[in-house]
């Protein structure tokens, strides 16, 4: 019971890597705050860690709105006292070569990628400092340090996660509020199911790209919903800038 009655608010928390956090940390005791574009999503997250016996309830939010989300903030406050963890795990691929996107794909893609996350961490921050600190995990990518073949508005969108939790980490550390982005290589989620779907022959695609990975395989939402664990848990640690980025 790790994160035993934090107040975790997810956002994005409707399927892979936003769910397995979600219902993750209120099995470790969390009072979880589960919130996504599609209401339904959001309630079967919910009802998936109540049935862990934890604590949950659903939200809706478009993140791409940024007055849904300081209402968002204002609910979960408003609902639960506090605000102790916030995650931030919207987002949706850009794939195509730069002269080929549409230009309204760039627009959505930075909605919800890169602005929601600054809407969220802005209006989260005074809930955070109320509550006497906290934590903030925004979801970045290795495409957001090294770039990716074939995706550059993906690419872009996640490197200014990065930037901006590197530099939300140094503004607010002496306040107790603890920042990171965490940046998987490819994770099995539903996002990138899609793109292997996309090809001509998905299989083949899925063993070409996990024959490539570090691994030889795709990292699986539990894992990243490990570590999230940890990062939010008071288990404390010495850290210097260069490791915001995880």
């Amino acid at each position: 019971m790790r994160l035993k009655d934090k107040v975790a608010l997810v956002i994005g928390a409707g399927s892979g890597i936003g769910r397995a956090i979600g219902v993750r940390f209120a099995s470790e005791g969390a009072l979880l705050a589960a919130a996504d574009l599609v209401p339904e999503t959001s309630q079967e997250t919910a009802r998936l860690a109540r049935a862990l016996g934890g604590t949950a309830e659903p939200f809706p939010v478009d993140v791409t709105k940024r007055e849904q989300v300081r209402s968002l903030m204002e609910l979960v406050e408003s609902r639960f006292g506090r605000l102790d963890v916030l995650v931030n795990s919207a987002g949706i691929a850009g794939q195509g070569r730069i002269e080929e996107v549409p230009d309204d794909l760039w627009d959505r893609v930075v909605a919800v990628n890169l602005s929601g996350v600054f809407w969220a961490c802005k209006y989260a921050v005074p809930l955070l400092l109320r509550a006497g600190g906290g934590v903030i995990l925004n979801l970045g990518s290795v495409a957001g340090l090294r770039g990716w073949p074939g995706s550059p508005i993906y690419s872009a969108t996640k490197g200014g996660v990065v930037m901006l939790s590197r530099s939300l980490a140094a503004a607010c550390a002496r306040e107790n509020i603890r920042v990171w982005a965490l940046c998987p290589t490819a994770v099995d989620t539903p996002i990138v199911e899609r793109l292997f779907a996309e090809a001509p022959d998905p299989l083949s695609a899925r063993k070409t790209y996990e024959a490539n990975e570090p691994m030889g395989r795709l990292i699986t939402s539990d894992e990243i919903a490990s570590l999230a664990v940890y990062l939010a848990s008071d288990e404390r640690f010495a850290y210097t800038l260069e490791p915001f980025v995880v």
